[in-house]
C-alpha cells in the first residue's frame, strides 16, 4: 500500500535494470539522505521518466513510500540539471562515477545528508565547468624523472620496518617448510 507521495529533490547516483522494463534507483535526496526506489516501467515509459534516471543527474521526483518496504515507489521524474558536459569525457565520468560510489557507500538509506547533497552538487558543477585529469597523467611526469621505486629509495621514502617486524615476515624457506604454497621468485607466499 503506497502512502502520500511527496516531491523531492534528488541526484542519480545509480540505476540497476530489473527485469525488461524496471529499474531500481539509488537516490541522494535533499532532506531525506539516500533511498532505494522502484521505477516501474522505467526503460520503456518515455512520458515518465524521458532519460532522466541516469546517473548524476538532478531530478526533481515523486516518490512513495511504501509501508513495511525498504524500496520507495518512484513514479515519475523530470530532470532539472543534466551536466551533459560529463558524459563527453571519460575521466569526468569516472570522476563523477567514483564520486557517486563515495555518496552511496559514506550514507545510511534514511539518514539526511545535506551537506553530501550540496557537496555533489558542487563537485559535479564544478567538473562539468573543468578539465578532469586522471591520476595517471600525474603519475607519467615522475616516472619520465625515473622509476617510483628508485626515486623513492633515492630520497629515503623506502618503506621502514618497526624494530622486530623483519622477524614475523614469513620467508620462503618458513613458509614451504609448512606447507605453504610459494611464489616462485617472489618469496611471498600465495594470497
Amino acid at each position: 500500500m503506497d502512502l502520500r507521495a511527496h516531491r523531492v529533490d534528488a541526484l542519480v547516483l545509480r540505476a540497476i535494470a530489473y527485469g525488461e522494463a524496471d529499474a531500481v534507483v539509488h537516490l541522494l535526496v535533499r532532506g531525506r539522505g539516500r533511498i532505494s526506489a522502484f521505477a516501474r516501467g522505467a526503460r520503456s515509459s518515455r512520458k515518465r521518466f524521458g532519460g532522466a534516471l541516469e546517473p548524476f543527474q538532478r531530478v526533481e521526483a515523486l516518490v512513495a513510500e511504501r509501508e513495511g518496504q525498504e524500496l520507495w515507489a518512484l513514479r515519475e521524474a523530470r530532470v532539472v540539471e543534466a551536466h551533459p558536459r560529463l558524459r563527453d569525457d571519460l575521466h569526468r565520468i569516472a570522476h563523477a562515477g567514483y564520486a557517486a560510489e563515495l555518496i552511496h557507500e559514506l550514507t545510511r538509506a534514511g539518514q539526511p545528508a545535506d551537506a553530501l547533497f550540496a557537496l555533489m552538487e558542487d563537485f559535479l558543477t564544478r567538473l562539468e565547468a573543468g578539465v578532469a585529469n586522471s591520476a595517471r597523467s600525474s603519475c607519467s611526469r615522475s616516472n619520465r624523472r625515473g622509476s617510483r621505486r628508485s626515486s623513492g629509495r633515492a630520497r629515503g621514502a623506502a618503506p621502514k620496518f618497526l624494530p622486530g617486524a623483519r622477524d614475523s615476515i614469513p620467508t620462503p624457506a618458513a613458509s614451504s617448510a609448512r606447507g605453504v604454497p610459494v611464489r616462485r621468485g617472489r618469496g611471498r607466499p600465495w594470497p
